[in-house]
């Protein structure tokens, strides 16, 4: 998504910040000393920190969600082949990862970060609107009206589901509306797989017994899922 964003705005002679954690980049077109776009896997409220004074009251706001059982189940994937791989160490079965982050007891191979990746994280740490929230709450009605509250002011939300025809939906938001892209550019920017996880140690699915641990503790985020289909500002195509 952020190498489409970025293709997108070199296109239409833009900066672009992209503040993924503890990396920061700058992308689109370099001679723009100013990014007028930001792409940030943080949390909206801290937008200001993680993007710029500039983005404190941003023209335009999309987000991309992805089903929460699949996300959970890639995140967990994605760090056990990282762990594999550096440190020769191992994650425990994900169901006993989930049962472990509820009553707040780390591993060797995870911690606190990784518990508040796989429980409601997007309703808790992206969308809720106070910083310092407990990760291991199962349902809190609060959270989820201050997500969708947050949900209602973008202007648009697209759905992992729709990948296939992610870039024309993204073309009808109207994100862009007031750049022009250039012709120097004979292909369209492409979407594509970034980062694919190659893990000998790693499972395609997920048991029947840890989907349901995942959904269990996810019920949050599966709920705002199924809100965002139901949204007029969902773009398909």
């Amino acid at each position: 998504m952020d190498r489409f964003l970025a293709c997108k705005a070199e296109r239409s002679i833009a900066g672009f910040r992209l503040s993924l954690g503890p990396v920061h980049l700058y992308e689109g077109d370099k001679r723009c000393t100013q990014p007028s776009i930001c792409s940030t896997h943080g949390e909206w409220r801290n937008r200001v920190e993680l993007c710029g004074k500039a983005f404190e009251k941003p023209m335009k706001v999309f987000t991309v969600m992805r089903e929460p059982v699949a996300r959970v189940w890639s995140m967990y994937n994605y760090q056990k082949a990282i762990a594999a791989e550096t440190n020769g160490d191992e994650l425990p079965p994900i169901d006993k990862m989930i049962f472990n982050c509820r009553h707040g007891i780390h591993g060797m191979a995870y911690n606190e970060w990784m518990c508040a990746q796989i429980m409601n994280h997007v309703t808790i740490q992206i969308l809720a609107q106070s910083d310092n929230l407990p990760y291991n709450v199962t349902y809190n009605v609060t959270y989820i009206e201050q997500a969708k509250e947050v949900m209602s002011k973008l202007d648009a939300i697209m759905l992992m589901d729709d990948f296939e025809t992610f870039a024309d939906a993204f073309d009808k938001s109207n994100i862009f509306n007031d750049r022009q892209e250039t012709t120097a550019f004979k292909e369209d920017c492409a979407l594509e797989h970034a980062n694919p996880t190659e893990c000998n140690v790693c499972t395609e699915k997920p048991t029947a017994y840890q989907r349901k641990m995942i959904e269990e503790s996810n019920q949050m985020d599966i709920q705002l899922y199924k809100h965002a289909k139901d949204m007029k500002t969902r773009f398909i195509k």
